[in-house]
Order: structure tokens, then C-alpha cells, then sequence
């Protein structure tokens, strides 16, 4: 396969789990409720928290996908 074409299937599928992310996001928004403490603050901390905690996880884990690709191109033209 080419390096650009499994460097699209990367981009795509990272767009795809991010998507999924920020549906999650506002699904857990969705749930929250208004009281005069404040709850839905920190409803909504929570699930920015959550969303940036999955987005860095999906940069990390495109990051290493996009190196295996490098390398394994790098092999191949060896």
C-alpha cells in the first residue's frame, strides 16, 4: 500500500473516533440538569474533561499508526 493512501486511512479513521468523541461529549451534556449549586458546570468541566482526555488519546494512538506507516515505507524502499 501506498504511504499516502494509509496516511488517509489514518486521517479518516482518527476523523471517525474524534466524531464519535464529541458525539459521546454531548450525549453526556445532554444528561446534565440545572440546580442552583452549579451542578451542570461541573456536569459540563466533566465532559470537556472526558473529551480531551479521549482526543489525546486518539492523537496519540493516530501519531503511532502514522509512524508504523513511515517505517514500514522506509522498509520497503530499502
Amino acid at each position: 500500500m501506498h504511504v499516502s493512501v494509509i496516511a488517509g486511512m489514518c486521517l479518516l479513521n482518527h476523523y471517525s473516533l474524534e466524531l464519535q468523541a464529541i458525539v459521546s461529549a454531548i450525549e453526556e451534556l445532554n444528561d446534565g440538569y440545572i440546580t442552583k449549586d452549579g451542578k451542570l458546570v461541573l456536569d459540563f468541566l466533566e465532559a470537556i474533561h472526558a473529551a480531551e482526555k479521549r482526543q489525546a488519546e486518539l492523537d496519540a494512538l493516530t501519531f503511532s499508526e502514522e509512524k508504523r506507516a513511515l517505517k514500514v515505507s522506509l522498509l520497503h524502499s530499502l
